[in-house]
């Protein structure tokens, strides 16, 4: 690498996170350090800059050493820590008050973190206390072993070949195999498919999503008065989440189901609940996790056949510590959506999850969000000292056989933080459709982005150019049309159709179809949705 070229490197810091510093392998360090203190705010005094986090390979002022000798290329990670006086004082005004009044620990939603030397942020990565599950994982083996294969192999007893040596808990081939197939990764496999390979996870940083311009801009007035690339957020593209925190919910007898579900069944009125419980090793899913409930704890709420409303709850903090004192804490939350059908062979109507309906409401996405962003995951890996949430989310409602049956799901990060910046709000005349608030002069909002993958459309691209109308209704019938309908139906001048805001309740009816407006007519050949006074197709030209 030439000595005169521009590299980066980046500082990461437990009180002021991680910032770049643009260097050249020939600066000389004392150099190098005073851009650091500029760039952080930093004293003259009370602060080292070191080469791994457990403050070996400290990093000493000098005018006669360069970057190049401290072997410091582009894209390294330093660490900024308080040195050891201004620790050695914090560790005295700690005994100091330890002695008075016992052990002083801070505990919140995150964890227990406690206090020892300088480090008094939650956010540091060194006093971030993970849950009791994730420090049981992180000693596991995780790898998936197999039996010697009595055709394949050609070895010994002892030995292992391609056949029979173990798998990583990633291995995507193996997670499909399974029955059923694993279609999401478990948090700690994620995390083990980060760190592999040649680096082990030299770069890995697990960073939260924010959607809120960053503060401290100085070269322009605040917004709306304007905005730079340096503070602006990036746009937001929604995926699909590889992964998930939770891999599995389970309840330890009937009886705590049974007595939630009774009310329910005395006043046909919907109910909400808190779980509590404690998370544990899911062995079923290599390094899964699994939700145990323990006990449900019903707050203060009003409700009806169709709405439920929660009210304050002045005990909820009496509730959390009493589970806290049994060795429990809260896990998830569970409400009801129930319409009995036939009172004679106890069964309850489906109408969650088929394809003229949805298996979550916006309103029930936001709702969950918000509880993830209160009960978040502490993780060492990131920043901000927590990373997502194992908050999970329990429906009753009824199946395709017409049972009473419980769906989990989990919010993904990205949905976490569009709710915590308050970007995400739901619809009225949709329930199953989320809207993206418009910049105002109040807020300012990242563009979000919706991504189809072309192998999504590929039957209809294939219907398109060889004018098969057998292929293009086909395609017309799965989950992925109406999810381009919708956005279609979204953006059209056209009046939507009007629906009720709730089809729960004594006499629901099937829901609609979804973006069809009135008098539209569908294309035969493309399956394009045309205004009536067209006699040809605008998207193919074909006619009507």
């Amino acid at each position: 690498m030439s000595k005169s070229k521009q590299i980066i490197v980046r500082v990461q810091s437990p009180e002021h996170g991680t910032k770049r510093i643009e260097s050249k392998p020939s600066e000389t360090i004392a150099d190098f350090l005073n851009k650091i203190q500029q760039e952080f705010g930093l004293g003259d005094t009370g602060w080292n800059v070191y080469k791994s986090r457990d403050k070996k390979d400290w990093i000493r002022t000098s005018r006669a050493k360069t970057l190049d000798t401290y072997k410091i290329k582009h894209g390294d990670m330093l660490f900024l820590l308080s040195s050891d006086r201004k620790q050695s004082n914090a560790s005295l005004d700690s005994t100091s008050m330890n002695s008075a009044s016992g052990t002083s620990n801070i505990t919140g939603d995150m964890g227990s973190v406690s206090i020892s030397g300088s480090s008094m942020s939650s956010g540091s990565s060194q006093s971030v206390v993970e849950d009791e599950v994730d420090q049981i994982l992180y000693k596991e083996d995780g790898k998936i072993y197999r039996s010697r294969n009595e055709q394949l192999c050609r070895h010994g007893p002892q030995g292992k070949c391609l056949h029979c040596v173990p798998l990583e808990p990633y291995d995507e081939e193996f997670l499909n195999s399974c029955d059923p197939p694993i279609k999401f990764l478990s948090f700690h496999s994620y995390i083990r498919k980060l760190t592999g390979g040649a680096d082990k996870g030299k770069f890995v940083s697990l960073e939260n999503l924010s959607c809120k311009i960053k503060p401290g801009c100085t070269e322009h007035p605040p917004w709306p008065g304007g905005i730079c690339t340096k503070c602006q957020p990036n746009a937001v593209t929604l995926n699909r989440q590889r992964y998930r925190h939770v891999d599995y919910v389970m309840f330890e007898n009937a009886s705590i189901v049974d007595r939630f579900l009774n009310y329910w069944r005395r006043t046909g009125n919907q109910r909400l609940g808190i779980m509590y419980g404690r998370y544990e090793p899911h062995k079923d899913t290599p390094l899964g996790i699994k939700a145990t409930v323990a006990a449900i704890y019903e707050p203060p709420q009003k409700s009806s056949k169709n709405v439920l409303e929660l009210l304050e709850d002045p005990l909820e903090g009496q509730v959390n510590r009493l589970a806290e004192a049994v060795g429990i804490r809260p896990v998830g939350w569970i409400f009801t959506d129930l319409l009995a059908d036939d009172l004679n062979k106890g069964t309850v109507k489906h109408f969650r999850g088929n394809i003229n309906s949805h298996f979550l409401s916006a309103q029930e996405c936001i709702m969950a969000a918000d509880y993830q962003n209160k009960y978040t995951n502490p993780c060492k890996l990131s920043p901000d000292g927590h990373f997502g949430s194992k908050f999970v989310t329990v429906v009753v409602t009824g199946d395709a056989s017409d049972q009473i049956h419980f769906e989990g799901y989990q919010v993904s990060n990205q949905c976490m933080a569009l709710v915590n910046d308050d970007c995400l709000i739901p619809t009225k005349d949709a329930p199953e459709l989320g809207y993206i608030k418009e910049s105002s002069e109040k807020q300012y909002v990242p563009d979000v982005f919706y991504k189809v993958c072309l192998n999504t459309i590929a039957p209809l691209l294939e219907a398109v150019k060889t004018n098969n109308v057998d292929i293009a209704f086909h395609f017309k019938k799965c989950q992925e049309w109406a999810t381009v309908e919708e956005i279609m139906a979204a953006h059209e001048a056209t009046p939507r159709v009007q629906r009720e805001p709730s089809y729960v309740g004594p006499g629901a009816s099937p829901l609609p179809p979804i973006g069809s407006g009135a008098g539209m007519w569908t294309c035969a050949h493309c399956t394009y949705l045309n205004v009536p006074e067209k006699s040809a197709c605008d998207m193919c030209s074909l006619p009507k």
